[in-house]
C-alpha cells in the first residue's frame, strides 16, 4: 500500500421494521442535527457489523433485534475522510423505543415511496436503504 493509502472509518446502521413501518430517529447532533436517520454508528475495536448494529439498535432506541446484512455504501468526505457503512435489517424488534442523548424524537413511517420521500434525511444511503425496502414490498 502507497502513502496515500487511507482506510475507510466502518459504520453501520440498522433499517429497524415493524409491519409495513421503519423507525426512524430525529438527530440531536452533527451530522445532520434535526434530520432524520436510521440507528446508527462507528464499529467499536473488535467488534463484528453484526454485533456493532444490534448493539447501536439497542444503544439508541432501547430495542432488541436480530439482523440481517442488506448492503453497502461508500462515500469520501471533502476533506479527504472515508466512510464504508454497512446497513442492516432488523425486523420485528423486541421491547418499547426509548431514545438516547442522540436522537430528539422517533416515530414509525410507513414503508412506501412517497412517505419515505418526503422524508428531510441525514444521509442519503439510509434513504436509499428505506426505498429499496419499500420497492421490495410493491
Amino acid at each position: 500500500m502507497g502513502a496515500d493509502h487511507k482506510t475507510p472509518i466502518p459504520v453501520v446502521s440498522c433499517a429497524i421494521v415493524r409491519g409495513g413501518e421503519v423507525l426512524l430517529l430525529r438527530r440531536a447532533i452533527e451530522p445532520g442535527v434535526g434530520m432524520w436517520a436510521l440507528p446508527a454508528g462507528h464499529l467499536e475495536p473488535g467488534e463484528t457489523a453484526e454485533d456493532g448494529a444490534v448493539r447501536e439498535v439497542a444503544e439508541e432506541t432501547g430495542l432488541a433485534v436480530r439482523v440481517e446484512y442488506l448492503g453497502s455504501f461508500a462515500k469520501v468526505l471533502g476533506d479527504g475522510r472515508s466512510f464504508l457503512s454497512m446497513i442492516f435489517l432488523g425486523r420485528d424488534p423486541e421491547g418499547e423505543v426509548t431514545i438516547d442523548w442522540e436522537s430528539s424524537a422517533w416515530k414509525w413511517v410507513p414503508l412506501e415511496r412517497g412517505a419515505l420521500e418526503s422524508i428531510d434525511w441525514a444521509f442519503g444511503n439510509h434513504r436509499a436503504a428505506a426505498l429499496a425496502l419499500a420497492r421490495e414490498r410493491e
